[in-house]
């Protein structure tokens, strides 16, 4: 319901739907108290009955932070492929708070890092961290999963891949991105893109200025995710020490690692400042979970170019494990 009283009351037409009952009576209650709420309709149904809907018959459709609960892959290509028959053209298929499969073992690896002890040697916590993640439950993607759809399903025109925006550093920013998929066979896209590579440049802020003084639409790639700093900096620590060390001595040696000083909020307010759009991708993320940026005057969405060859399926996903 935190979605739908922000949203709908700009609508003229909402329909939200859930499997959970309690969910249903929760969320009736809420509308019920609000007046700019009487239009919406509560359905209870799963996520891929699609049925009694017409074709063209929404502008939007925004699954948000529930697909790491589906039940696998195919689930949840009925479940995009349905709603792709009910948008209107033109419209769009938000998925929000999508956890990245290729971050997958740097999650486990903060996560097991942040529990232990001190005494934990450096074995112990590698077998933890290879066993959590082989017991990962939940449905993790990589942007590829999404370009491979793209590729088959004519009706998608274009996607966005963007990491979450905020400033608050935690596990929804470091870990998880938005989609949005439109429904469109031909759509405009920024192309006359001047691309740089962030370690060919003076990777600071004044380098950035710089360009942002021209007029030319640029792209910077291999953008550091200050967000990721600390664990690019565990990992590295884990891959070079001895098996006896201990997690104390990497806390001891947290305080040598270097500071990268330009975070997507910086670059974000100085691209306000100099009159320019920002777009990020996370398109074609890496293990270090590094972004592109796209500068411009256009608020139109920036063309990003695809990796290939395409991955294969078991390359992009994790399947969740069986549970017990």
């Amino acid at each position: 319901g935190l979605l739908l009283a922000r949203i709908a009351p700009q609508c003229e037409y909402y329909i939200g739907t859930d499997f959970s009952e309690r969910a249903l009576t929760h969320t009736r209650n809420m509308c019920q108290q609000i007046d700019t709420l009487g239009h919406v309709r509560l359905r209870k149904g799963f996520a891929d009955d699609f049925s009694g809907f017409e074709a063209n018959q929404f502008d939007t459709i925004i699954l948000n932070s529930v697909i790491q609960y589906f039940p696998d892959i195919n689930y949840l290509e009925r479940v995009i492929v349905g709603a792709l028959h009910v948008l209107k053209p033109g419209g769009f298929v938000f998925i929000g708070d999508v956890r990245l499969y290729d971050l997958l073992e740097t999650f486990h690896t903060s996560v097991q890092l942040y529990k232990a002890n001190d005494s934990l040697t450096v074995e112990q916590l590698k077998q933890q961290i290879q066993r959590h993640q082989s017991q990962e439950k939940e449905l993790l993607l990589s942007p590829d999963f999404f370009l491979s759809l793209a590729q088959q399903v004519d009706s998608i025109g274009h996607v966005q891949v963007q990491p979450k925006y905020g400033q608050a550093v935690n596990e929804l920013t470091k870990f998880r991105y938005d989609v949005i998929m439109q429904v469109d066979d031909i759509v405009a896209l920024q192309s006359e893109i001047a691309w740089h590579d962030w370690h060919n440049l003076e990777p600071d802020l004044r380098a950035i200025e710089r360009l942002l003084e021209g007029d030319v639409p640029f792209g910077l790639r291999h953008v550091p995710n200050r967000r990721l700093q600390s664990e690019r900096f565990a990992q590295a620590w884990l891959r070079e020490a001895k098996p006896t060390a201990t997690v104390g001595d990497y806390r001891r040696s947290v305080g040598q690692q270097d500071e990268v000083e330009t975070s997507l909020s910086q670059l974000m307010q100085l691209a306000q400042n100099h009159g320019r759009q920002m777009e990020v991708s996370w398109l074609n993320t890496t293990k270090d979970g590094d972004f592109e940026l796209v500068f411009s005057h256009s608020s139109q969405p920036a063309q990003f170019t695809a990796r290939s060859p395409e991955a294969e399926r078991s390359s992009y996903a994790n399947m969740p494990a069986q549970k017990n």
